[in-house]
């Protein structure tokens, strides 16, 4: 009962409820509401709102209710988190990770996910750990790519609780601790809802 709320807000103008209308439209299985999702949630990115830059550019990304474009996605992925919006960072980082949308570029990549990491996203404390530990976009650093492992590990993302397990496992960056190593794995094969984690 409450869409039909959403929209009438959202055609009054109200930039928070062209968001949420967005995003139901874009949960709707009717295919034809994608193509409303994406110019609501356009007209709020216009209008300033991180949040809609955010839908924006997944909807852009997913090729829903439109042509996939990646280097739009990127763009407006880019400006979500400029106004410090760290999911958006996250996806932007990993775009420039694997270069999706443009150019490949580690060092730019990294410094999105530090961005998204340091703002408390777990997906991305592992990614940025990843980078890390890899030495992709600056100095190996095996003791801080832990560090951000147990960050990420701690907040629930489940492919930071693998990397932290990896980590204990081998000794690398964190005193060896099979056991633990062993109850991180446990973790992070079941994901928050219960789901199995491949």
């Amino acid at each position: 009962q409450a869409e039909p709320w959403f929209e009438r807000s959202a055609r009054a103008g109200h930039i928070p409820a062209m968001v949420e209308h967005a995003i139901n439209l874009r949960a709707s299985p009717v295919p034809q509401d994608a193509i409303t999702a994406r110019e609501w949630a356009g007209r709020a990115a216009q209008q300033g709102s991180a949040e809609g830059m955010y839908q924006l550019a997944q909807l852009l990304d997913a090729g829903q209710g439109g042509p996939r474009d990646a280097a739009g996605a990127r763009v407006w992925y880019e400006r979500a988190a400029n106004d410090r919006l760290a999911e958006a960072a996250f996806q932007a980082g990993m775009m420039w990770a694997d270069g999706g949308g443009g150019e490949q570029d580690d060092e730019t990549a990294r410094e999105w996910l530090r961005i998204a990491a340091e703002s408390g996203y777990a997906p991305a404390q592992g990614q940025y750990g990843l980078m890390m530990y890899q030495g992709r976009g600056g100095a190996t650093d095996i003791e801080m790519a832990a560090h951000w492992f147990s960050r990420g590990a701690r907040g629930g993302d489940a492919e930071s609780q693998f990397l932290y397990a990896f980590t204990l496992a081998r000794g690398e960056g964190a005193p060896q601790d099979l056991e633990m190593a062993y109850r991180w794995t446990l973790l992070a094969s079941i994901d928050h809802l219960g789901a199995p984690v491949h």
